[in-house]
């Protein structure tokens, strides 16, 4: 899951970047709204970033081949834009 509070854009490009490598949902397993990512949020609101949080699940996490993937997937994400 790409969770996000308010920054919806962010979290919305990066899950269709990430749905090349797997299956994705938006503020799934649980909502990132209503202070759900706060630690996130609030690091990022102090120096003027966005924030979001990524969810594996366990058996992905643990899954090298998986995780050589997401990593390889989220470094070539144009970040810069938002």
């Amino acid at each position: 899951g790409v969770l996000f509070d308010r920054d919806e854009a962010l979290g919305a490009a990066l899950g269709e970047h990430l749905a090349h490598v797997c299956s994705v949902r938006l503020n799934e397993p649980y909502s990132g709204k209503l202070g759900l990512i706060y630690c996130a949020d609030k690091h990022a609101q102090t120096h003027d970033r966005q924030a979001v949080e990524i969810e594996v699940r366990q058996d992905l996490a643990e899954d090298d081949a998986f995780v050589t993937k997401l990593v390889d997937a989220m470094s070539t994400f144009d970040w810069r834009r938002y």
